[in-house]
């Protein structure tokens, strides 16, 4: 948890440095590239890092079975990137999306590197520290480049540049480190293993997709409708109030998911009990952390310099999204997923369905009257609205 916190610790230093040098409109670019590319990335995942996780911890001691899931599983996530890049084709040929052309296609190497990762491999064996370690001393190692190479606006592309090289390194560099521990290695395998793979994370696909919808989409529908400066101001208060949630969330899940998974295999009682002492934790910061962005917004906007007015309002909005994110995600992946069955699954999904359903129906009333301020009030109401439902239906499985 400490290593996959200072991973998001880094883009602390990083991202405000960038919006005040870049500028709005220059961010603004730099925040278009990177949702479009974020979603691809969430189409190449296809769910498999919480389903091949789980295959792999549950295979753990039996290494036929691990090349078997990690050759398959690898196939697919080619076929997936390959489709990928005929996605980002089609939305660079938007008229409205013109003028953000070369940032896209720079960042799709984001995409790619993510293929070549194996965070699941890892995770599903215990070995999440390793590649952890890996990550975060490749951001390191990359941050004062950003200082040194990115220093006016006219320096944008060379950001979307040092962005996806930080995915590329990290992705060779834990290659490296699975051929060098013998972790896995590829052999022959039937397109039905691979078939059936995509079937069985087809759900979680649908459910990550579904609540992407809300924490990337907006941007790129906001790009549709408004300036640049302005995607680039939702996009900065967007990304502040993200960084605070997966600086908490994303560490527990990775670092919790498959232990848990285990431990409901044969003490459903004990893996509860974990995961709500996991919910009073990260509850607890949570609030701390909508403490310090409400009261601290405006002050925030201003070191940011001008083209930034108005964001301040942006995060204020915000700044309770991370304690839902929080809640909803350690009762909705570390609950259902991680300790209920097939129905639990598709209680998961069909809750991000309903939810991104919500908030297409939200931000196509709000986005074209309030624009920014239309899209941060639709996050709000729609995580809000997930986390509720994802509470009741943890509360139900208990239950049972």
């Amino acid at each position: 948890m400490f290593m996959q916190g200072l991973t998001y610790v880094i883009p602390l230093f990083v991202w405000p440095y960038l919006m005040r040098v870049l500028g709005a409109e220059k961010f603004g670019y730099i925040g278009f590239g990177l949702a479009v590319n974020q979603y691809l990335m969430i189409l190449v995942d296809f769910g498999f890092n919480l389903s091949a996780t789980k295959r792999i911890a549950l295979a753990k001691g039996n290494q036929t079975e691990i090349n078997r899931i990690f050759s398959h599983t690898l196939i697919a996530k080619l076929l997936l990137c390959s489709v990928s890049f005929l996605i980002l084709c089609s939305v660079s040929l938007v008229p409205q999306y013109a003028i953000y052309r070369p940032v896209l296609f720079l960042l799709f190497s984001m995409v790619v590197g993510q293929v070549f990762t194996f965070v699941w491999l890892f995770q599903g064996l215990g070995k999440i520290r390793v590649v952890t370690i890996v990550n975060s001393l490749t951001k390191l190692a990359l941050l004062p480049l950003t200082f040194w190479l990115v220093r006016c606006p006219e320096h944008y592309l060379r950001a979307a540049v040092l962005q996806a090289v930080v995915y590329v390194v990290a992705a060779l560099a834990s290659d490296v480190m699975m051929c060098r521990m013998k972790l896995a290695k590829f052999v022959g395998v039937k397109w039905s293993e691979v078939k059936e793979a995509l079937q069985d994370s087809f759900p979680l696909f649908l459910s990550q997709a579904a609540s992407s919808v809300y924490a990337m989409l907006f941007v790129v529908i906001l790009g549709y409708v408004a300036s640049p400066d302005e995607v680039g101001r939702y996009a900065a208060s967007e990304k502040l109030m993200r960084i605070s949630c997966v600086l908490v969330f994303t560490p527990i899940v990775q670092a919790f998911f498959p232990r848990i998974s285990r431990i409901a295999q044969t003490q459903k009682q004990e893996a509860y009990r974990a995961i709500e002492r996991l919910m009073i934790v990260g509850g607890g910061v949570m609030l701390f952390v909508f403490i310090v962005l409400f009261w601290g917004a405006e002050p925030i906007a201003s070191l940011l310099g001008k083209g930034y007015e108005g964001m301040g309002l942006l995060s204020k909005i915000m700044a309770i999204v991370p304690l839902f994110v929080t809640l909803g995600g350690i009762v909705g992946q570390v609950g259902l997923l991680a300790t209920g069955g097939e129905k639990d699954k598709q209680v998961y999904r069909n809750i991000y369905l309903c939810a991104a359903a919500c908030s297409l129906f939200l931000v196509s009333i709000c986005v074209p009257i309030w624009h920014a301020e239309g899209a941060a009030w639709a996050l709000l109401l729609t995580e809000g609205l997930v986390c509720l439902a994802m509470l009741l239906a943890y509360r139900r499985m208990k239950k049972r």
